[in-house]
């Protein structure tokens, strides 16, 4: 049995529950029962549209302890002790302690510091200290799946190779499930003013979970070549059609890098600095800010950037064959295959 622990909110980018499911078909794929549980129903609908048993904890997403008592009979219940997967910043060492004798805990994240005795950690980031992750989990014996070769990424995502032509037909502006500062109407409004939404169709990805959808829809729908798409089912096909994306630098990141689409970058918050400026190292994107801190310089420096791409091919080629070197689509199936392994590295 396989349980994830996540959640997505207003506040909460729905790139969590996202992984979690990609990483849930593989363990489906390996014949394992899955269970998803939240603290709200946002995450469990989510869950349960694409076929997994989801329940609802009913508790503060801030504060997991709340939920302790509820997830331990849940874990108890079956005979074998089950993989318990946690996904959310909320996590601390106190709650892992509290189920460490009643499931193998992994988590799945980039939180700081000692998170208590982990079974196992994924961290699919390209900026990470493994010498400080060793000297934190060593005396656990925490299996460490740390790289952007762990990247949870779907099964559309596999396969791809870079194809880049010589002209920008169509662009890709995505900033996730969520957008509670706007991005998208940044990114829209100056890119725009650059006279680069003309002779170009320019796909746009409204989220779930946009408060800002009914303005952007008025202010952009009556361009003929914006094209705004909801409830999108398979973003590998809008990927695979665009010749340049722009994208926060989450997840969507490694789904272009796998697809082989050369990408224009900036962060959505504070936490997504780090991953960003790692991206920007590895030669992997063009990086153009923090998009939360100004977003109308942010937002110009993406148009700026789109220009010079939009005019050198030899560039956009080296960015996409560049990020597909790093991120070859596979992640999922290594995770799973490592997790599953935890009983017996364990001898039972």
């Amino acid at each position: 049995m396989v349980v994830f622990r996540t959640d997505a909110n207003e506040a909460i980018a729905s790139g969590h529950v996202m992984r979690c499911l990609a990483l849930a078909g593989a363990f489906r794929s390996a014949g394992e029962n899955v269970l998803f549980l939240t603290s709200d129903e946002i995450a469990a609908a989510v869950a349960r549209a694409r076929g997994y048993r989801a329940e609802v904890l009913g508790v503060d997403w801030r504060n997991l302890s709340a939920e302790v008592p509820t997830v331990r009979s849940l874990l108890q219940q079956e005979s074998a002790l089950p993989l318990y997967i946690v996904d959310t910043y909320s996590i601390t060492a106190d709650y892992v302690g509290s189920l460490s004798d009643v499931a193998y805990i992994c988590y799945l994240g980039s939180k700081a510091g000692d998170l208590g005795p982990l079974n196992a950690l994924v961290n699919y980031s390209v900026d990470i200290d493994r010498d400080a992750y060793q000297s934190l989990y060593g005396k656990y014996g925490t299996l460490l799946l740390l790289g952007p070769e762990y990247a949870p990424l779907r099964s559309e995502f596999k396969n791809h190779a870079p194809e880049q032509g010589d002209e920008v037909k169509r662009m890709l502006v995505t900033v996730g499930g969520s957008d509670p500062i706007n991005a998208t109407g940044s990114i829209l409004e100056a890119l725009h003013s650059a006279k680069l939404l003309e002779g170009r169709a320019i796909d746009v990805v409204i989220g779930a979970m946009f408060g800002n959808r009914k303005e952007l829809l008025a202010a952009y729908g009556g361009i003929a070549e914006v094209n705004f798409h909801e409830r999108v089912k398979s973003m590998s096909a809008l990927m695979a059609d665009a010749d340049l994306a722009i994208c926060a630098s989450g997840t969507t990141v490694y789904e272009l890098a796998a697809m082989g689409v050369p990408a224009i970058t900036f962060s959505l918050s504070a936490e997504q600095v780090p991953s960003a400026l790692g991206f920007m190292r590895l030669g992997m994107v063009d990086y153009c800010g923090e998009m939360f801190s100004d977003a109308a310089g942010c937002a110009c420096s993406i148009a700026d950037s789109a220009k010079r791409l939009v005019d050198d091919p030899l560039e956009r080629h080296r960015l996409a064959t560049s990020a597909h070197a790093v991120v070859d689509g596979s992640g999922c199936d290594r995770i799973a295959r490592y997790l599953l392994g935890l009983d017996k590295m364990r001898g039972m």
